[in-house]
């Protein structure tokens, strides 16, 4: 199941945070697996689609999905189109899928903070 069409969701991540930026696509279509989902898999086919015989990603790959939702969503500017509000959103809902994410009181207060500002720039 690692062939070249398939997505490890951890390498993938770690990826976007040492070399090339995700795209917004990417980042879109991860965040629909969590908001309409409800699930960040371990891996997945091409284009983002689910595997048979998916499994969870663990609570570490978690951390590192909502740490590059919550990077991109702050280095975005108030007029992105509402995009860093869904990463913003999408991270707070990924914290819920798994109680043992580490830091996630730290991650859920960055989250909060930027909520908070993105919420005060848009009024």
């Amino acid at each position: 199941m690692s062939d070249g069409s398939t997505i490890a969701t951890a390498t993938r991540v770690e990826g976007w945070r040492t070399g090339t930026p995700p795209s917004a696509a990417d980042l879109d279509a991860l965040c629909r697996q969590i908001d309409v989902r409800h699930t960040v898999a371990a891996a997945y086919g091409p284009d983002w689609k689910k595997l048979d015989g998916e499994t969870r990603a663990d609570a570490a790959t978690i951390g590192l999905v909502v740490d590059m939702l919550l990077t991109v969503a702050e280095a975005g500017s108030a007029d992105d189109g509402g995009r860093g509000l869904k990463y913003v959103n999408s991270s707070l809902k990924a914290l819920d899928l798994d109680d043992a994410v580490p830091d996630a009181p730290r991650r859920r207060a960055w989250a909060l903070r930027l909520l908070d500002g993105r919420t005060r720039s848009d009024g």
